[in-house]
């Protein structure tokens, strides 16, 4: 399970990152996201949230007319697109967990310090922060555990 924390911090939703691919990717994305509405564990979290709530984290978006955010139903889709949207671009974001795992399989084992790891976790950060990745360039296309994998490999593993 993932969690999606809305930008000012006043919504937190629970939800699968299989579940999260299903509501975002490439092309329509409307019947995907009815469908998940529908299944018990998002339902019951987005029916807790107030309508006001939710239609005031969508004005920040301002992708939406104020008439257009009446609409309580609508608001429920969006702010499940969103949160969907969120957790599938930003999933390289995740750097606590995957910290852990690193170090657990590496710095666990004594080949490499924890906090050099941190040192490489906040520059790949940094890296896909930038615009474009311009600064960083042999980042693009790299998953963070590769990178890590491949840089502490080249440089912190004693022969």
């Amino acid at each position: 399970m993932r969690y999606w924390i809305s930008s000012c911090g006043r919504i937190e939703l629970k939800i699968d990152h299989s579940q999260a691919a299903r509501g975002y990717h490439s092309g329509a994305c409307d019947s995907d996201i009815s469908a998940l509405m529908k299944l018990p564990e998002i339902s019951s979290q987005l029916l807790a949230l107030s309508p006001k709530l939710i239609a005031d984290i969508l004005q920040e978006y301002g992708g939406w007319t104020p008439a257009q955010l009446s609409n309580h139903a609508d608001n429920l889709e969006r702010l499940l697109w969103i949160a969907c949207g969120d957790l599938v671009d930003n999933q390289f974001l995740d750097i606590e967990e995957k910290m852990q795992t690193l170090s657990e399989a590496i710095a666990g084992r004594g080949l490499v310090e924890s906090k050099e790891i941190k040192r490489v976790m906040s520059e790949r950060r940094r890296a896909w922060k930038s615009t474009k990745n311009r600064k960083f360039p042999h980042y693009r296309g790299q998953s963070t555990a590769d990178y890590v994998k491949a840089y502490i490999t080249q440089n912190c593993l004693k022969p």
